[in-house]
């Protein structure tokens, strides 16, 4: 963590420096809503800060040479993710297998495009950018993201995780 927060709803002391949780602390993090700079922006970041995490630790088992690493990890996958019908065992191993090659580092994570905060009655809301959102989406279905994440630098909403 870059500084030390205190989350005052939760009674929780995050201190500066590099964090190990378990899945409650994760959950802790992950959902802070109070004490942060950037409030939301900054949950976001804490967001993708803990699927970066989960990431890294699911690609070392993935590439470590132990059976029983990679088979505690797709079961743990297998107990909490859906899939449709068409996907066969086969998709899943040729998964497995091409993102053994991947990097942490090489991923970019992004946010949907906003246009501001405000609140809506009591609720603290963010405003979308529509027109933005339908060229992020449209760079999607056309395999395009890294085109549009060029021409979108990253600012403050769409910075690295924390």
């Amino acid at each position: 963590m870059p500084r030390t927060i205190e989350d005052t709803h939760n009674h929780v002391v995050w201190t500066k420096g590099r964090q190990t949780l378990d899945g409650d602390q994760a959950l802790l993090y992950s959902r802070q809503r109070y004490g942060l700079p950037m409030g939301d922006v900054d949950r976001v970041k804490r967001q993708q800060a803990i699927v970066r995490g989960l990431m890294r630790s699911s690609l070392e088992s993935l590439r470590s040479h132990s059976p029983g690493a990679i088979y505690d990890l797709l079961d743990a996958l297998t107990e909490n993710v859906t899939v449709d019908s068409d996907w066969e065992f086969g998709d899943m191993r040729d998964l497995v297998l091409d993102m053994r090659s991947m990097k942490v580092g090489d991923m970019q994570f992004l946010t949907a495009p906003v246009l501001g905060f405000g609140r809506e009655g009591a609720q603290s809301v963010v405003y979308l950018d529509k027109a933005e959102n339908r060229a992020l989406w449209e760079a999607v279905r056309e395999d395009k993201v890294a085109r549009w994440a060029a021409g979108n630098p990253l600012d403050t909403l769409h910075g690295p995780a924390l």
